[in-house]
């Protein structure tokens, strides 16, 4: 199932990761400029979030941002399709969508 959202916190526990706050600012680091959230880091993919891109930093690390919406999208589609495999799209920047970033998720 794909997610076209903010991303996804794939280092959350019941998506696969550790779970940990260490683990978030592994994958994120401390804003969003930062070199953490812009590449692959060997915390994704998990088995629950299995391929994604980032369509607003244009990378391939959707990791979620701070708004957490995408993050809280992928669990109530677990809480449905508990056995479900995930594809975070990232299209969305806090509570901004752009239109072309969504184009090129759907086309994903």
């Amino acid at each position: 199932v794909a997610i076209l959202d903010t991303g996804i916190d794939y280092t959350h526990q019941l998506l696969g990761g550790d779970g940990t706050l260490q683990a978030y600012q592994q994958a994120y680091g401390t804003s969003a400029n930062s070199i953490e959230n812009q590449q692959r880091d060997g915390l994704f993919p998990t088995p629950r979030v299995v391929e994604g891109f980032d369509f607003v930093g244009n990378d391939d690390d959707p990791i979620d941002d701070i708004q957490g919406h995408g993050t809280m999208v992928a669990s109530a589609v677990l809480a449905v399709a508990p056995q479900a495999e995930l594809y975070a799209v990232r299209v969305c920047r806090g509570t901004t969508c752009s239109g072309q970033a969504i184009l090129n998720g759907l086309e994903y």
